[in-house]
């Protein structure tokens, strides 16, 4: 996963509002924290743990959110 940036965003033809924006954006950096805490997870496990963990203590719009991977530019 040390090659790919990892970022939780709005799944294609969703509305972008302001409140799922900001979901997407603590799920990124949840995602991230995860992903360096155990990296040998793949980006697909990392992003179920993380629904996992978040589900325990918060609502997120999974069905409106979906996991991205870009190339890291160094």
């Amino acid at each position: 996963m040390t090659s790919h940036q990892l970022s939780v965003v709005p799944r294609s033809g969703e509305a972008e509002s302001p409140d799922l924006l900001r979901d997407c954006e603590v799920a990124t950096q949840l995602l991230r924290k995860i992903a360096e805490e155990h990296p040998r997870l793949t980006a697909q496990e990392a992003f179920q743990v993380l629904r996992d963990r978040v589900s325990r203590v918060c609502i997120f719009p999974w069905d409106k959110m979906q996991l991205a991977e870009s190339p890291k530019s160094d």
